[in-house]
């Protein structure tokens, strides 16, 4: 987590402190993925941000993020946190969806994503990954793309990589049992699964791509957020003052994420922080545009600006 972004996130909180609670209590189930992009989400459940704003928050963890546009256009979830990938994804396949909140960014130095081998398996350069299985989390994911681009910059089509869809919290195992060679991953799993030696780092991927790039984002229906336009406020608030919070507390951040990853203390002492960034611009959406548009997972740019227009 990076110094220079605390006077941002402390003066968004000296202003939304202020902010008035719904005047009636609203129902708001939350799906999210494993991983620390998401804290922002545990630290206002668990410090009453939420529930001062008149919000009645549910969070349930979801194993496949690309599986979330599809429950909040169901109506089965209220908010959810796809990577910012995942929604232009979806905004260009027609659903209509709009982000409420940032929730995490990445820069070159971060160290919470990495591509990691099993033990024993030594894989140096992307010709390396040919023909080998490697675990990803979702596939048109954030980390899926930014894995797929990478070995598209270094000469390997990504149909030379057997991909194998999983959950975070399965690759300890699989990187054990050998299941797979290889995984792409997010803190805390990172670090666990260097702890208990099922595999090591390869690569850090965020170094490869842009610094201020959008991990996560909390996004809702476009539908649900016309009909509760004064929650989904009062949820990018709560979001906003526990980023701002989580920046100022690390050791009760760390404990926090333990308490719902349910991961072991040494593991999340040791695990990187998260960038956690309730400001999202059009324009850091944005950054993602040539990332898709080189993979062909999109035919055209998206409207970024259209996006967060709610």
């Amino acid at each position: 987590m990076r110094a220079r972004r605390a006077p941002i996130a402390l003066l968004c909180l000296a202003t939304l402190l202020t902010a008035p609670a719904l005047a009636q209590t609203t129902q708001v189930r939350v799906g999210y993925t494993s991983g620390n992009d998401v804290s922002a989400a545990f630290v206002a459940r668990a410090k009453g941000m939420f529930q001062k704003r008149g919000l009645d928050v549910s969070l349930t963890a979801t194993s496949i993020g690309s599986n979330i546009p599809a429950a909040l256009e169901s109506g089965t979830l209220e908010v959810g946190t796809p990577t910012a990938p995942v929604l232009l994804l979806a905004a260009a396949g027609g659903l209509e969806l709009v982000p409420i909140s940032g929730g995490s960014v990445s820069y070159k130095i971060s160290k919470d994503h990495a591509v990691l081998a099993r033990a024993g398996l030594e894989l140096t350069t992307a010709q390396d990954f040919i023909g080998k299985r490697i675990g990803m989390a979702g596939f048109g994911g954030f980390l899926d793309l930014l894995f797929e681009e990478w070995l598209k910059r270094n000469g390997v089509p990504a149909n030379k990589v057997n991909m194998i869809e999983m959950g975070q919290p399965l690759m300890n195992d699989a990187l054990k049992g050998g299941t797979v060679d290889a995984v792409v991953a997010a803190d805390p799993n990172v670090t666990r699964m260097q702890q208990t030696g099922a595999g090591h780092v390869v690569l850090y991927i965020d170094s490869q791509f842009p610094d201020d790039l959008p991990v996560i984002v909390y996004v809702s229906s476009r539908s649900w957020v016309s009909k509760h336009r004064d929650a989904a406020r009062a949820y990018a608030e709560a979001i906003a003052e526990a980023s701002s919070y989580g920046l100022a507390n690390p050791d009760e951040l760390r404990q926090i994420i333990a308490d719902y990853t349910k991961l072991p203390p040494q593991v999340i002492a040791a695990a990187a922080l998260p960038d956690l960034a309730p400001h999202l611009t059009a324009a850091q959406l944005a950054l993602w545009n040539p990332i898709l548009l080189s993979q062909g997972t999109l035919s055209a740019p998206v409207d970024t600006a259209k996006l967060l227009n709610w």
